[in-house]
């Protein structure tokens, strides 16, 4: 059965959503009435609350379906381990009703937030041309800079999405499509003035030299490349940032995430930076991330999150972050502590 929760008239709460159902609205089918009231939402807020076997639970495609869900806006409370319908004791029981209704007093209470403010948000790598068929990338997927925008347009921001990905067909997001880095370096330049900036893309730090005609394989001979530096684009906004103006900036790095991030927020003239640390056999394309989330306050730099994440978890901690800070600039206050997904402030979940 499904229960829809109309949630002061505009956001649903899907309690409980089985497989199927989530399966349809990540595809956008709406054979019933109910899916079709969550695709006549628009951007407004969607909530979802699994309950299913745990197989089903953990199945690829399942998990490949709440990501779509997630990168579009929806806020999914995970299901506990309990007792499930099937008689097994795994994770499926959908999440407890109290726990449920914090989400969505919470995902209310983020409403027009932002709205006033102006907020640019990069995402995805760039793909820097070898020859016309062959170029170099990385594996950054664009997902978070998406629920970025997403979010931070629910909250009533005017919203700029420079992106290396497909479209993200949000009414309220102007998008601008870029392939490299200086591509994005001049959609930057040209995107005029801004309150909040997330530079959540992977810019790549070098570009190939590009050949106008395809490369040839020649026998077993080694092919050299030979690379130039692209523009450090955050470097750059560091520089022209004005005051009032809130600058986010991202790391990956295989090192201490906490270190390598306190030197790029300083380096660099940043207000904040969510450092994401990838260890032996890691990706940076996996769902959940261990993220150190530093910020500054004059010279100091404080950290106010540590630990594994997924991508809607980090979403959720800058814009809350942001829009704390943005009102706390106005007010003269300094940098507030970030709140959790349950509108509180976030607990450290170690590694």
């Amino acid at each position: 059965f499904g229960l829809s929760l109309d949630v002061a008239g505009g956001s649903l709460a899907n309690i409980p959503a089985t497989a199927h159902l989530i399966a349809q609205l990540a595809h956008g089918l709406c054979p019933d009435l109910l899916t079709t009231t969550a695709l006549a939402l628009g951007d407004k807020p969607l909530v979802i609350c699994p309950a299913m076997n745990g197989e089903m639970w953990r199945h690829p495609q399942t998990q490949e379906n709440l990501a779509k869900l997630r990168a579009r806006g929806a806020v999914v409370v995970e299901p506990e381990v309990g007792e499930l319908a099937c008689g097994e004791y795994d994770q499926g029981r959908m999440a407890d009703l109290k726990r449920i209704a914090e989400q969505v007093e919470a995902l209310l209470s983020r409403r027009e937030r932002l709205a006033g403010y102006r907020v640019v948000v990069t995402s995805g790598g760039t793909r820097e041309p070898l020859d016309p068929v062959r170029y170099l990338t990385n594996h950054a997927s664009g997902r978070l800079g998406r629920m970025l925008a997403t979010g931070a347009a629910r909250q009533g921001a005017e919203v700029v999405l420079i992106h290396t990905g497909p479209p993200l067909g949000h009414p309220a997001v102007e998008e601008v499509r870029v392939e490299t880095a200086r591509q994005m370096a001049r959609a930057l330049e040209q995107v005029g003035e801004w309150d909040l900036l997330f530079m959540t893309a992977a810019v790549a730090d070098f570009a190939p030299h590009f050949s106008p005609d395809k490369l040839h394989r020649s026998g077993e001979e080694e092919l050299v490349l030979r690379l130039q530096p692209n523009p450090d684009i955050l470097a750059g906004l560091g520089k022209r940032k004005q005051p009032g103006q809130l600058l986010v900036g991202t790391a990956i790095t295989t090192g201490d995430p906490a270190e390598d991030g306190r030197q790029k927020l300083l380096g660099k003239n940043l207000d904040a930076i969510l450092a994401v640390g990838i260890g032996p056999g890691e990706s940076a394309a996996q769902e959940e991330l261990f993220c150190t989330f530093l910020v500054r306050e004059g010279e100091r730099v404080r950290e106010l999150i540590s630990g594994h994440l997924n991508r809607q978890e980090i979403a959720d901690v800058l814009l809350d972050w942001a829009s704390q800070a943005l009102s706390g600039r106005e007010a003269g206050t300094t940098s507030p502590a970030p709140a959790g997904p349950n509108g509180k402030e976030k607990p450290n979940k170690g590694n």
